[in-house]
Formats: structure tokens, sequence, C-alpha cells
């Protein structure tokens, strides 16, 4: 119950009461409210520490920032009206951080890109076309899959997609979406790895290797889909693109894809290079 209501139903009706009433409610609501204490600086160093487990995987921090970055990305970059992560949207974060991947996320096919990140184990969905009476072609990452697939071209290459993600923290004043903290914004290089993983170059090229094989045409008396190597070849280098006169080659077999990237090893590809330059071979 309201102050001055609880005060006039215990007292007589009076004048000193009432200035006494009125006197007491200024008082109390004159009271200075106690300041919140300031939050204590963070250290980005302590923070953010090395952000890959021993295992390769990323750690929770750098879970929730590459999440973060996916949520930056499907609602700030590109166009607005997708909401999604699809091929046009990365190839537009990409180019924001200054990069440039157009030769995959734009020149590549649907079945393409999608078939890289079946191989890559990235979770993604197939969204709509513009023409509604089509069936949804159009591969989009799932934050998860942003994770796994950020987090590959990190240890591939870090030199190159180190200053990708600082630039973002840097900018985009990007929030842990799990609780909605704020990232510091001077994240150290010294957080990731400074030279490409040599476990995960050694498990890329062995994956490469089996992919070849896997990816060899075989004769087929029935007409197919162009082979695994024909859709790949504008995007990794690994899979080559031979004649296919015999006919086309099968899709590589469906792979048990795990988070952790030693116990299941799924086929994997060559990193792609930004522009339009040849894609670097992996040895």
């Amino acid at each position: 119950m309201i102050l001055w209501r609880i005060i006039l139903s215990t007292h007589a009706p009076g004048q000193a009461d009432a200035s006494d009433a009125i006197a007491m409610a200024t008082a109390t609501a004159s009271e200075p409210k106690p300041m919140p204490m300031p939050k204590p600086a963070v250290d980005a160093k302590d923070f953010y520490g090395y952000l890959y487990e021993a295992n390769k995987t990323p750690t929770k921090v750098l879970d929730a920032l590459l999440r973060a970055i996916a949520l930056y990305i499907i609602n700030n970059v590109g166009d607005n009206q997708d909401q999604t992560l699809s091929p046009t949207k990365l190839a537009a974060f990409y180019k924001a951080v200054g990069g440039d991947y157009d030769r995959l996320f734009v020149n590549a096919p649907n079945e393409s890109i999608s078939f890289i990140w079946q191989v890559f184990g990235c979770q993604h969905t197939l969204q709509p076309t513009e023409n509604d009476y089509e069936a949804p072609t159009v591969p989009s990452l799932t934050p998860r899959g942003f994770v796994r697939w950020q987090s590959i071209q990190i240890l591939l290459e870090p030199e190159e997609h180190v200053p990708y993600i600082m630039f973002a923290v840097k900018n985009w004043g990007l929030k842990n979406p799990d609780t909605g903290e704020p990232f510091p914004k001077d994240i150290s290089a010294t957080a990731f790895p400074a030279a490409p993983d040599p476990d995960i170059t050694a498990w890329h090229a062995a994956c490469g290797e089996k992919l070849r094989k896997e990816a060899t045409p075989k004769a087929s008396p029935r007409p197919s889909f162009p082979s695994a190597a024909d859709r790949m070849k504008d995007a990794y280098s690994h899979v080559p693109a031979p004649d296919s006169a015999g006919g086309s080659a099968a899709r590589p077999r469906p792979v048990n894809l795990a988070s952790d990237y030693f116990n299941h090893r799924p086929s994997f590809f060559t990193h792609v290079s930004p522009g339009g330059t040849a894609p670097r071979q992996k040895t």
C-alpha cells in the first residue's frame, strides 16, 4: 500500500500529522540509492587463453565467439532479408573482414558447396530458391556448422584467417550468445595457432588421398550425375577433374561425422585460396 494511505489510515487527521507524513515521505524518497559497483576490467589475455583444445576442437570461448560472429553475419552482413548463413552471406562476410571467397561462395554451384560441407562435417540446411516451385537447394550453415567450418579454416591457414576473426572482434561489438556479456575487443593473435597445425595438415593430406581414390571414375552402363570430382574442381585442388569417358564417379560413401577430428575422420579437402588465384596444394 502506498505510504500516504498507510499514514492516513493509522492517524487521526490533523495538520501536524499531515505535515509529519509529508516530511517522512519526502525524506524517504530523497534518500540516495547506492551506486552499483563497477565491474572489474577483464584481462583479454586471460579471458581468451588459447582457443583450441588438445584434440584440435574449439574451446567453449571460441565456440561462443564463432557463434556470435555467425549471428552477426545473419543479422548485419549482406542482404538483411536473408536470415541464413547462405553462400552469398558468407561471401559478403569474408569481404567485410578483408578476404575474398567468391571463388567458392559465388562461383561454385550449390551442390558443390553442400557436398564440401557434408564432407567437412559442417551442419547445414537446404533453403528455398527464388523459384517457389523448386525444391530447396541453397545450402546454408547453421551456427554450429559455421563454428566447425571456421575453426577448421583457422587451423589450416591461421595467417589468413586469424586477422579475419580479430577484425570482427574489434569492430562488431560481439556478445556471448549464452550470457549476453561482450567479448573483449583486444583479442591477441597468441590466442590462435601461429602456423598451420601439423596434425591437421597431415590428416588433411591423408583424407585428400582417400578422396582422390573414391572420386576415380568407374564405368557405368547408365547415365549419372556429374562426378564428385567435376562438382569440386572449381573449389578444391585435392579433387582432380579427370576425363570421364567411361562414366561418372559415384558419390563418396556417407560418413558418420563426429565432432572430434581424429576419432572419426571424414574425407577432407584443400583449403580454398582467396580471390581468383589457383588453390594452393597441401603437401
